[in-house]
């Protein structure tokens, strides 16, 4: 059992005290699950202190995942966050060329049980959305005929949209084609698609998917210090 410093009067009621320190990256983590591999059984009122180092990123496999879940304590459990690392939300995916709108970006923590979290050093990113796919050119034609005029086909199709922060950096949009028709008919180019979004930040074009969020069960969260935070909030 180990010790814990700094902790309310009100809440040392509990029957064993967990710590655990995360020195190299993890996905997906699962606070709760971490501390039953400790041998806590699930029900016992407990207090749990997670520290994340310096350089540590914890990241989110999935727009559908968290980097971080605090879910399932029994209430009057004490749980203490802090974190100097990085907490990143996935990146959504841009969208199809043909100006296909972006996805949403993921969340980055969530908890449904009163937390404390010192985030002085560290920081919380929502994923960012993805951009909105770049729309085809018209089609212009690929043989002239004087009596008909331009026919068949030619059309230059749109860039992809980029992919959202998280927790790879955003990627711009891909470029559209040109397709060169005839002289009489003209030149068809697609549009390039837009950027996926930053950390927190929606993607790019009218279509661009929005962010994640940083925090979700925002409510329970006792802020011992904020820090760098991107994306918003629920709960």
């Amino acid at each position: 059992m180990s010790t814990v410093h700094n902790l309310p009067v009100s809440h040392r009621q509990w029957s064993e005290v967990f710590t655990i320190t995360l020195s190299s990256d993890e996905t997906d983590y699962d606070l709760n699950a971490a501390v039953q591999g400790l041998g806590w059984n699930g029900t016992d009122i407990i207090a749990v202190q997670l520290f994340v180092e310096a350089g540590v990123r914890l990241n989110a496999s999935a727009t559908s995942t968290k980097a971080l879940r605090v879910l399932g304590f029994p209430v009057g459990c004490f749980i203490k966050l802090t974190n100097k690392g990085q907490w990143n939300g996935n990146g959504a995916a841009g969208g199809s060329s043909g100006g296909g709108a972006g996805q949403d970006g993921g969340d980055c923590f969530e908890t449904d049980v009163e937390v404390w979290l010192d985030n002085a050093e560290g920081e919380m990113n929502a994923g960012g959305g993805g951009g909105q796919g770049g729309a085809h050119g018209p089609n212009v034609g690929s043989i002239f005929e004087p009596k008909l005029g331009c026919i068949g086909t030619c059309q230059g199709f749109g860039g992809g949209g980029g992919n959202g922060y998280g927790p790879a950096a955003a990627t711009a949009g891909g470029p559209g084609t040109t397709c060169n028709g005839p002289p009489e008919c003209g030149n068809s180019t697609g549009a390039n698609g837009a950027a996926g979004g930053g950390k927190g930040s929606p993607g790019g074009g009218a279509s661009g998917g929005a962010p994640g969020r940083y925090a979700v069960g925002y409510s329970l969260i006792h802020w011992i210090a904020t820090g760098i935070r991107n994306g918003g909030t629920s709960g």
